[in-house]
């Protein structure tokens, strides 16, 4: 085994057309994949003959065989390696994980006279002010939609557990329950979960048919919580388009869409050119697929529907999109979780920083600065676009696009954007025409980020954001070679 993981590392390390990166992905996954085979004595024999000529794909190697070390509770092993290793500076100590922008930053707390004011004098351009919780909140009702992912062994690649259907209505549960204890208030909560194993149209029928069922639930229900991740974002618009559609809710029921990683713009590009094909065996994996594809294409028919849908549920005043994208998520770009291409009061989008991915901190200030440029009603310049595809994480060990249901701070939020806010003005749905399926040009980003920085002029909130951005980037050391290209393009914002 040993003998044939160092024919490996010699082989990849001479694999020029592979970066750095991606050489360290191969040997962690191949160090990965032979701890798991016998854990304590490959990693023991690993650590013993390939430590003494040390690299960074080793190293990279020796952390997957660790990595599988600890999961089977052999510390002996990940212990040598820390103590004979020279890279001591990877257990490093979590970061406490981050949900930005914050609800604050989002939302103005100030008077109403004070607040028309501030816009008149162009120092705020926030619509949607803080205001107190509505006094009854007698009914809740909690509905799951669970996606289905279309390509056999993607469970396995984004660390899904058997009990994920369940577990992001249990979180939303106990949200909800903490939201009451805290205002003192006390409320019957209906937990609905619905499940689909078909194609996007098909779940829409067929999870319709189910709803039905729970009229009475739903036309009583003083406010209600939709919970959605990754593809059944579309399914959940759908089924709140009907109901508001058929007058179900009543005027002042409070409605909040709580997305986490939603497919609304398509998956990551590198994902649907490299896996599909060899991935996908049966009719209907290709068809579930092929509507996911679809969904870049601003154009075709799904993401019509999808726009159209979005566009019924915000005639209800008090309807609530808040979404969220994680910046190491391996399949889902933050311009899809937060859908992008459509504008709207209602709409508020966040992005979730794992402490242990130790994430830059000019990326995710980057990034946080101009959602929260959206949140407040301006224009980022598509820096979102541009960002997302800088931001792919690991697709072999990475757990981005699942750990966002574990955070209870998401749930937290939509909740308080549901029930603590004024409701949104009659506004129509602004949506701009992108193909995302089509390569950006790399020489338009320095162009949007000069209209970013000089859109962040608008408010005091915003001009200490820019000040604090451009110290960042020029502390900025990046390591990996994408991050190098970025700072290279962005290299004139502080000449």
């Amino acid at each position: 085994m040993c003998k044939v993981f160092s024919v490996l590392i010699s082989w990849i390390k001479k694999q020029s057309p592979y970066s750095s990166a991606h050489r360290n992905t191969i040997c962690t996954q191949t160090g990965y994949f032979l701890a798991k085979r016998n854990t304590r004595k490959i990693t023991e024999q690993l650590c013993s003959r390939l430590l003494s000529k040390p690299s960074l794909c080793q190293a990279s190697a020796y952390f997957g065989c660790c990595r599988k070390a600890e999961f089977s509770r052999s510390t002996e092993s990940a212990e040598s390696f820390v103590k004979y290793s020279s890279w001591q500076k990877w257990p490093q100590k979590k970061r406490p994980n981050q949900l930005l922008p914050s609800f604050e930053d989002c939302f103005s707390n100030d008077s109403l006279e004070q607040h028309l004011r501030e816009i008149l004098n162009h120092t705020s351009v926030s619509v949607i002010r803080v205001t107190q919780p509505p006094v009854a909140l007698d009914r809740v009702v909690i509905i799951s939609v669970d996606g289905f992912s279309p390509i056999n062994k993607l469970g396995d690649r984004c660390h899904e557990e058997a009990d994920c259907t369940d577990e992001p209505v249990d979180m939303g549960e106990r949200a909800v329950r903490r939201w009451l204890f805290d205002h003192q208030k006390k409320a019957e909560v209906t937990k609905i979960v619905l499940y689909g194993t078909d194609t996007i149209a098909h779940q829409q029928r067929k999870l319709w048919k189910i709803l039905r069922q729970y009229y009475e639930h739903i036309s009583k229900a003083d406010f209600i919580f939709f919970i959605v991740h990754g593809q059944s974002f579309a399914i959940a618009v759908h089924l709140l388009a009907n109901i508001t559609e058929e007058s179900w809710l009543k005027p002042d029921t409070r409605v909040s869409v709580c997305s986490m990683a939603a497919i609304s713009t398509g998956l990551i590009p590198n994902f649907v050119m490299k896996y599909p094909r060899r991935e996908t065996t049966t009719r209907q994996e290709r068809t579930m697929l092929r509507e996911i594809q679809d969904l870049c294409d601003a154009s075709s028919y799904a993401s019509q529907v999808l726009r159209r849908n979005v566009e019924k549920c915000l005639t209800h005043p008090h309807t609530k999109f808040t979404l969220c994208g994680s910046l190491d998520d391996q399949l889902v770009t933050m311009n899809s979780a937060t859908f992008s291409l459509i504008t709207h009061p209602a709409i508020c989008r966040l992005e979730f920083v794992n402490g242990e991915t130790q994430t830059n901190d000019f990326v995710s200030h980057l990034m946080s600065t101009a959602l929260l440029m959206r949140n407040v009603g301006l224009s980022d310049h598509g820096i979102i676009q541009e960002i997302s595809l800088f931001l792919a994480g690991n697709m072999y060990i990475g757990d981005g696009h699942t750990y966002l249901c574990k955070e209870p701070a998401i749930y937290d939020f939509a909740i308080r954007h549901a029930l603590e806010t004024t409701k949104s003005p009659r506004r129509k749905v602004t949506i701009e025409h992108s193909d995302i399926s089509r390569s950006i040009n790399p020489f338009h980003l320095p162009w949007k980020m000069r209209g970013f920085l000089e859109e962040t002029q608008r408010t005091k909130k915003l001009k200490a954001h820019a000040l604090c951005l451009l110290d960042e980037f020029r502390n900025w050391r990046p390591i990996t070679n994408i991050f190098k290209e970025l700072k290279y393009r962005l290299e004139v914002i502080v000449m």
